[in-house]
């Protein structure tokens, strides 16, 4: 899996960091965030963490893999600019990107779930309505 898979050119680090601590905070208030404490506190030290990390790191290798990529330069500079190390922001990145994409996709499917049963009371609830109409009118016309 690849970073840019979850954080496409151009999109901010500082902002996808900010929207989903905002997003998971929202949804645990909301009743649709069904996650564990240990997996909560999981998510939460990634949020923090990926804030910490340089967030130009991404493109950095990204430019220094094109780059060792051009025409007439050998296989010595790609490998070079793979290896190099660039400490565990890259690392780091990607794991709370994941983090994150896993969170969201659960929380959508519990927030559909819930939406769902809610939608099914209210169904219920005009369905006795209709019926206890349709009774009292029946009373009437009788």
């Amino acid at each position: 899996m690849g970073v840019r898979q979850f954080l496409p050119v151009g999109t901010s680090l500082t902002e996808t960091v900010d929207t989903v601590k905002i997003a998971v905070r929202e949804a645990r208030e909301a009743g649709a965030d069904d996650q564990t404490p240990e997996k909560y506190q999981r998510l939460q030290d990634l949020i923090e963490a990926a804030r910490q990390q340089d967030r130009r790191a991404v493109d950095r290798l990204e430019s220094d893999l094109a780059e060792a990529s051009e025409p007439g330069k050998g296989d010595r500079a790609r490998i070079l600019a793979a290896a190099r190390d660039r400490g565990e922001d890259i690392l780091v990145i990607r794991d709370f990107l994941a983090a994150s994409s896993e969170w969201l996709t659960n929380a959508l499917k519990t927030a559909r779930m819930r939406q769902s049963g809610a939608q099914q009371v209210a169904e219920a609830e005009v369905r006795k309505l209709l019926s206890r109409w349709a009774a009292i009118n029946g009373e009437n016309q009788g």
